[in-house]
């Protein structure tokens, strides 16, 4: 399997970005999925800052 993530103004727009990979690639089976929900994006915090500093 390959996964790859496109990003576009619009679903037209992807699927024409999708064609023109899969003739690239010779790949022509695939699916699109498309987001449904798309959640606040936010920096992680891998360490909290040290309270005594």
């Amino acid at each position: 399997n390959l996964y790859t993530m496109i990003h576009a103004s619009s679903k037209e727009r992807c699927e024409r970005v999708a064609q023109r990979i899969s003739q690239k690639t010779g790949i022509r089976e695939y699916k699109l999925l498309y987001t449904s929900q798309e959640f606040k994006k936010i920096s992680p915090i891998y360490f909290e800052a040290d309270p005594g500093a």
